[in-house]
């Protein structure tokens, strides 16, 4: 099937492009320099690059090795010589580096299969050259293969199926990246899988139990939303995720049909009985009584600074805490808007990627040796 031939061909890819080198220089001197740039008269970084540390290849130029480190300590990325003189600082290696979870990845609300898609592929690409091969794009309902689902767990066993249709993914670890409405999508996956989900990354998005159709619109239900006119849902949704694509239309009457189309698909994605998510529905996927639904996984909730009131503030994202189960919760702030931090400059992909290295690195580390304390 396409999705699973092109990650066949990410595997490849990233095996032979970005292959692994370990450092070998150094070793009087607690590692060997790093610079912030290719250029030798760039800035030195304050950390030297441990001896022994795996680093995976990002770029090759001139005996300059951009690089992402995998195991060892220093700077998560940087600018390494491979050689001093004739003496060798890094030599490739077929030592393996630490074992990755397979990513799963839902895009935001309002796009379908293929927009949505296009929208993750900076991000997969900055994995595949970090070394995350595996890769799982997951869809809203509605999209192929998720139509007509019957309820939330439907919608989250397909989740799962399409996972691990490709035996590469097949009951691995799990990681999972959401953005918006599809930190939704993510939840549930991260509640379906229990303990094969690692880490739940929401980004922008307050927990499921919030009433976002409330905020939002002003309509407790789904149903109460599809049926509000598609001037009023731009207008509402504009206020409260503003998007450079769509602002132009605000006041355009009538709507262009492709923007139509596009308020079409927030009606469908947001009104969705399956994935509900208004004060009067979204209880029922979330909570029992007045209890969360915990997904007994670790949450990073990443908040973007400059959200709008009615939209995905930090006050409100703070409350996913209730649904890590005391598996871990920890919240962090990027400078940036609701759509903007999905951009490559908002630092996210990079934020996520090191903190999945970081727990990867952590997970092959040897238990200690010490005694328990009395």
């Amino acid at each position: 099937q396409e999705h699973i031939l092109v990650h066949s061909l990410f595997v490849s890819s990233a095996m032979a492009d970005n292959p692994v080198w370990e450092v070998v220089g150094g070793g009087d001197k607690g590692g060997i320099l790093v610079r912030n740039g290719k250029d030798l008269k760039s800035e030195e970084e304050k950390e030297r690059l441990s001896t022994g540390a795996l680093v995976r290849q990002l770029e090759l130029a001139g005996g300059r090795l951009s690089y992402v480190r995998l195991t060892g300590s220093g700077p998560r990325r940087g600018w390494v010589s491979t050689k001093l003189k004739d003496k060798d600082l890094l030599v490739l290696s077929d030592k393996p580096p630490p074992a990755l979870p397979v990513l799963a990845v839902f895009y935001s609300g309002g796009f379908t299969a293929v927009s949505g898609r296009r929208t993750r592929e900076p991000f997969l690409k900055r994995a595949r050259e970090a070394g995350f091969a595996d890769a799982v794009v997951l869809d809203h309902v509605g999209e192929p293969g998720f139509e007509e689902c019957k309820d939330f767990e439907d919608y989250n066993g397909r989740c799962e199926a399409r996972l691990d249709e490709d035996p590469r993914c097949r009951g691995r670890p799990v990681a999972i990246f959401a953005h918006s409405h599809g930190c939704v999508g993510g939840y549930g996956l991260a509640r379906h899988l229990g303990g094969r989900c690692t880490m739940l990354y929401a980004v922008a998005r307050r927990p499921p139990d919030g009433g976002l159709l409330d905020d939002v619109w002003g309509v407790d239900c789904g149903a109460k939303l599809a049926s509000l006119d598609d001037e009023f849902v731009l207008t509402r949704m504009l206020d409260a995720w503003p998007n450079e694509m769509l602002e132009p239309f605000r006041n355009v009457r009538p709507l262009p049909e492709p923007i139509k189309d596009t308020i079409q698909v927030v009606k469908r994605q947001y009104a969705s009985s399956v994935v509900p998510v208004g004060s009067a529905d979204a209880p029922a996927i979330c909570t029992s009584g007045d209890a969360p639904l915990c997904t007994g996984v670790r949450i990073q909730a990443i908040v973007a600074s400059r959200e709008q009131p009615p939209g995905e503030t930090a006050a409100k994202m703070a409350h996913w805490e209730r649904f890590s189960g005391g598996a871990g919760f920890s919240m962090s702030t990027l400078d940036s808007t609701h759509m903007g931090i999905m951009d490559e400059q908002s630092g996210l992909y990079d934020f996520v990627i090191n903190s999945l290295l970081e727990e990867a690195q952590l997970a092959e580390k040897p238990p200690s040796d010490e005694p328990p304390h009395a």
